[in-house]
């Protein structure tokens, strides 16, 4: 019984310590489901304040973003308001500064912008005005036809406008309109006008001045630094027997001319010029150098002068002729005559008693007046055709020339000639021979020469006379300045050939004329075919 009340009380002991647990785990187990509860519940108040905190956050990015973006636009747009200041700033300095009047025009011709007014004494243009409502009666028409075949057509238009000021004067200006298109729609145009009142007037002077190039008789040639020619006038066309469709393919060396000094101003020079037809004309050609628009040029005004040189030398061939004619009365008449009343004064002296002294002493006299008379009969006979006297030899000419000098003045002249068996022709002849005694007169006056050699001589196409001497020599530029020197160059450019001086051997000057081969037989009327002298 003890043992059975002893197991009763362990196993109700048990059982209530079986329940006394059991309650207390329930109470655990509802402690912990709350606490869970809570727990989430607290862990979803974490994760919405989370949330919001990232929305929070998020929209405060947002806003600074927002708030940089506007700030980036609002700079660029002051950037861009302040470069389109600049820009118009500049627009219209650069539109102030141009020459030409500058206008923008809206689709109904409205004006947008202008530099200054479209005319220099019409009233300035307010933007928004209408352009035809601002411009004079007198430009109306005209301006409002083109604005509209520049709106209808979409083209540019080129037109004049002429005006007359209040003082009744004519002023042209010239107009460019050009459209302004977008997307193939008419949305404007720009218009530039010109004043050309100064280039209208001279373009109205050049026209003139081309009819009178057109009505002279001499050529007028403009020649590029090419020396190709860029305009010539009706006269040289008809020199050259060309037309002005040949001008492009002329040029000076296909002419003959010679202008290779065109570097030199106000220039006048002789020269060939040869035809189409291969046919030759002396011409003279004044020239002078000219700049234009960083270009040089020369102007060349041509004279035919063959006709006048032609006659010229007809006239002085005539004048020679009668020189010979006169030279030859002299020595054949007059020098015959008193020669023949020498002689007879002669008899009478022989005739004569020889006791009558006085008479015989008379005639000597009479004799000796008269011999005297013949000899400067001869001399007088001999300095007018000095090649005639010596029957065409200016060789012998020359040797007698020098003798003669030598013994009346006292000073040493040599002349040596290896040209005798050259043919020369009296003319040639005759002004050689001058030429050679005007060089000599002009070393014993002018130089104080006591020697002088005169030689003749052929150098290759050439046929030279050289006067040289020991004198004091020639200053410079005296060709320019002797008159005897420019007759000797002048004498010489009538054969066709040249004068050179040169520092002489024996110290002072030497002349040398120099005549082409080919002239030395020419009959003195044909005019000379070149020239390289200015006398």
């Amino acid at each position: 019984v003890t043992l059975t009340a002893g197991a009763e009380l362990a196993a109700r002991a048990d059982a209530a310590a079986v329940l006394s647990a059991r309650f207390n785990t329930e109470h655990v187990i509802a402690t912990n489901s709350a606490l869970q509860a809570k727990l989430r519940n607290e862990q979803g108040q974490l994760v919405a304040q989370r949330a919001a905190t990232r929305w929070a956050a998020g929209f405060a990015v947002l806003g600074l973003l927002a708030s940089a973006l506007l700030g980036y636009v609002l700079a660029i747009s002051a950037r861009h308001r302040r470069s389109a200041r600049r820009q118009d700033l500049v627009l219209r300095t650069l539109a102030s500064n141009a020459p030409d009047t500058l206008l923008l025009l809206g689709a109904d011709g409205s004006v947008i912008f202008s530099n200054r007014p479209l005319f220099d004494d019409a009233q300035s243009l307010p933007s928004g005005s209408m352009l035809i409502d601002e411009v004079p009666a007198q430009a109306k028409s005209a301006l409002e036809s083109a604005l509209n075949t520049v709106a209808r057509e979409q083209t540019a238009v080129q037109f004049d406008i002429r005006l007359r000021d209040s003082q009744g004067a004519s002023r042209h200006f010239e107009q460019h309109a050009l459209p302004i298109t977008e997307s193939g729609q008419f949305v404007g145009a720009t218009l530039r006008s010109t004043e050309v009142t100064q280039r209208r007037g001279l373009e109205e002077k050049l026209v003139t001045q081309s009819r009178v190039l057109d009505t002279m008789n001499e050529g007028v040639i403009l020649v590029n630094e090419q020396k190709q020619i860029e305009y010539a006038n009706p006269a040289f066309l008809q020199m050259i027997g060309g037309s002005s469709a040949d001008i492009r393919t002329l040029n000076l060396e296909g002419l003959g001319l010679d202008l290779s000094h065109i570097d030199r101003a106000a220039t006048s020079i002789e020269s060939t010029l040869e035809r189409k037809d291969g046919s030759q004309r002396l011409v003279r050609v004044a020239y002078s150098g000219l700049a234009l628009y960083e270009r040089h040029w020369v102007i060349g005004v041509v004279q035919d002068v063959t006709e006048a040189r032609r006659l010229e030398l007809e006239i002085i061939n005539v004048a020679i002729r009668e020189r010979d004619r006169f030279s030859t009365d002299v020595h054949e008449g007059l020098g015959q005559e008193l020669v023949g009343i020498a002689l007879l004064l002669e008899g009478v002296r022989s005739m004569r008693p020889r006791e009558s002294k006085q008479l015989m002493e008379r005639l000597s006299e009479i004799i000796a007046h008269v011999n005297r008379t013949i000899q400067l009969a001869r001399d007088l006979a001999h300095g007018l055709s000095p090649i005639h006297i010596e029957r065409c030899s200016l060789g012998a000419a020359l040797t007698r020339l020098a003798t003669d000098l030598s013994s009346r003045f006292h000073v040493k002249v040599r002349c040596q000639s290896d040209s005798n068996a050259t043919e020369v022709g009296a003319t040639v002849a005759d002004y050689l021979y001058r030429g050679a005694r005007e060089a000599v007169s002009n070393a014993l006056r002018h130089g104080g020469a006591t020697e002088i050699d005169i030689e003749l001589y052929v150098a290759g196409e050439q046929f030279i006379l050289s006067v040289s001497d020991n004198g004091t020599g020639i200053r410079e530029h005296g060709l320019n300045g002797g008159l005897g020197l420019r007759i000797i160059a002048y004498r010489a450019h009538l054969i066709g050939g040249t004068m050179e001086i040169r520092r002489s051997s024996l110290g002072g000057t030497c002349i040398l004329i120099s005549v082409p081969m080919t002239r030395l037989g020419v009959p003195f009327d044909d005019p000379p075919h070149q020239n390289d002298g200015r006398p």
